[in-house]
């Protein structure tokens, strides 16, 4: 008996350090729109601080699971209009959000191409799809509408334009070939070496800001508030213009 209690007891001890060492340990989610996932990689990379979990995603569907309930710290979207939602909706911290970056847009493919500029491109009608990230869950995506609107192109691509999910799924399906061009993010451009593009001009396309919130629900806010202050610093700006940003 008095053996099995003394085993007990030491099984006990020796549990105690991995138990202390889970309660130290800071975690924290970062739900970020997936135009933004290797900005923010680089940058908790330097943050230096263990514990911080990225999970990208478009960014409706990413508010759509906040407001569900997802067990995020940090949301940052590819627009303004979620995150301000979600403070009106007492679910963000009001005084924690500002815009971390200004997106631009880029039309490109993977072959070749002997366009002149971006509206001979726009008006090739032998060119069977393109695609744009679906513009009812991702910003970047209505801004593409948007720019193709303000260039009274849309009414020529109607029916030939293919919906991604996100940026990332725009652009595997024009690398894979399912569609012969596609728009979307400058950084996307950049991350994949892309040479064969078009800058789409700022002026032609409503502003995208992207915006970062600190979620009320947060588990561990000293973590989450010390990434936030990190990410207004000039060292998270210069990695963010780096990849294809500008910041404020």
């Amino acid at each position: 008996m008095k053996v099995k209690n003394i085993t007990y007891i030491l099984f006990f001890l020796l549990l105690q350090p991995l138990a202390t060492k889970k309660l130290l340990c800071e975690e924290i989610y970062v739900a970020v729109a997936s135009n933004f996932r290797p900005a923010i990689e680089r940058i908790v990379e330097e943050f230096g601080e263990e514990g911080v979990n990225i999970i990208s995603g478009s960014s409706g569907k990413l508010y759509a699971q906040i407001v569900n309930g997802a067990p995020y710290d940090i949301f940052i979207s590819a627009d303004q209009l979620r995150p301000n939602i979600l403070v009106e909706n007492n679910l963000g911290i009001k005084d924690s959000q500002f815009t971390i970056a200004i997106g631009r847009l880029a039309i490109f493919t993977i072959n070749k191409f002997s366009y002149n500029d971006l509206y001979d491109l726009l008006g090739d009608k032998e060119i069977k799809f393109m695609a744009v990230a679906n513009p009812a869950t991702a910003p970047y995506g209505k801004a593409s509408y948007n720019f193709l609107n303000n260039l009274d192109f849309y009414d020529e691509w109607e029916g030939r334009i293919a919906h991604g999910e996100n940026i990332n799924h725009a652009f595997t399906m024009v690398s894979t070939g399912n569609a012969k061009v596609g728009i979307v993010s400058l950084s996307k451009i950049l991350e994949k070496d892309i040479t064969n593009f078009f800058l789409v001009p700022d002026d032609l396309h409503n502003p995208i800001f992207q915006d970062v919130v600190l979620l009320r629900n947060s588990k561990d806010k000293k973590l989450a508030n010390s990434l936030m202050d990190y990410l207004r610093s000039e060292k998270a700006k210069n990695i963010i213009e780096k990849f294809g940003y500008t910041t404020k």
